[in-house]
């Protein structure tokens, strides 16, 4: 999926016209000092000079399943002459196109908007999805962080032809027993009839949006507001995103592509700690091309990030 478009990886301020990996597009590929992401994470601009367009296959999607896309976007920031609102369409097969148009480049606080959602019911197996712009020119609206979830499958649940004491109500499944509240994808936080939720859905729903703008890795700013494992769910998830891109990497033919991947991991996992928590600081540590511990060949990154030759023994 690679849907923080972190591979591959683009300098702070710079740019690659190309798509990030596993997905096809015309547009250009932000750093993250570009993209101005709160979260510092990459992003993708879908006018890479004209007309552009995101898309990528949903592999292991089956038909009649529905699905629920959720993304961040905002209008171009590149320089002081992009209008102040992009335009762009979302769609995928069995669901409706829908048009949207970013925030103001004047918004207070930050034009990225992160409440983005999308759900339809594929009416076919591995769906498409695709962002397409409706703007010309060299400013389009800017993708980040794209996230797939299938929905699970409605059941019918008929009424109770006579109620009884504990019987559930039908108009909703049952909240879980225990004292935490149901997790924010969870679904059991639907509303009553009266658009009231469920003891614990509300704050759970708050707890969810601060879990969205926490930092990437930042375990401990995700253990502050998750519930049932979440935090342990989102260093999963995008740790193996970052894993999926570095397997399907040459690890031998091409030692650059397999360090700038690992690259990518560790500062997943060590962006919140201080130089005291380290033997070496992370400074020091060589995320360049060029790693390799084939046929007995050995490197160690020195400081000022070069690489020196260890001795043959």
């Amino acid at each position: 999926m690679n849907g923080i478009m972190a591979l591959p990886s683009v300098a702070t301020g710079g740019l690659l016209t190309r798509a990030p990996d596993f997905w096809e597009g015309s547009g250009d590929l932000y750093g993250s000092g570009l993209a101005k992401h709160p979260r510092n994470l990459q992003a993708f601009d879908l006018n890479p000079g004209t007309t552009g367009f995101l898309r990528q296959t949903l592999q292991n999607i089956k038909a009649g399943t529905s699905v629920t896309v959720r993304w961040d976007d905002s209008p171009n920031q590149y320089d002081a002459a992009a209008p102040d609102t992009r335009r762009y369409n979302i769609s995928a097969p069995g669901g409706t196109t829908k048009e949207l148009v970013t925030l103001p480049r004047t918004t207070v606080g930050t034009p990225w908007r992160f409440t983005n959602s999308y759900t339809f019911t594929a009416s076919t197996d591995n769906p498409v999805l695709a962002f397409t712009s409706l703007d010309t020119g060299i400013y389009g609206a800017v993708i980040a962080d794209v996230r797939v979830d299938q929905n699970a499958a409605a059941t019918d649940t008929p009424n109770p032809e006579t109620p009884t004491t504990n019987t559930p109500d039908p108009s909703r499944p049952p909240v879980p027993s225990g004292d935490r509240p149901p997790v924010g994808n969870s679904n059991t936080c639907v509303p009553f009839s009266d658009g009231s939720m469920p003891t614990g859905c509300v704050e759970q729903t708050k707890n969810q949006q601060a879990i969205d703008n926490c930092p990437p890795g930042n375990a401990s700013c995700v253990a502050k507001y998750a519930t049932d494992g979440a935090a342990t769910k989102q260093d999963t998830a995008y740790t193996a995103g970052l894993v999926a891109g570095l397997v399907n990497k040459d690890r031998y033919s091409s030692p650059a592509n397999a360090a700038n991947a690992m690259c990518a991991i560790y500062k997943q996992h060590t962006g919140s700690y201080t130089q005291d928590q380290y033997d070496y600081a992370p400074g020091t540590w060589n995320c360049k091309g060029g790693l390799s511990d084939q046929d007995g060949e050995q490197t160690r990154p020195t400081p000022g990030g070069t690489l020196t030759q260890l001795p043959s023994s």
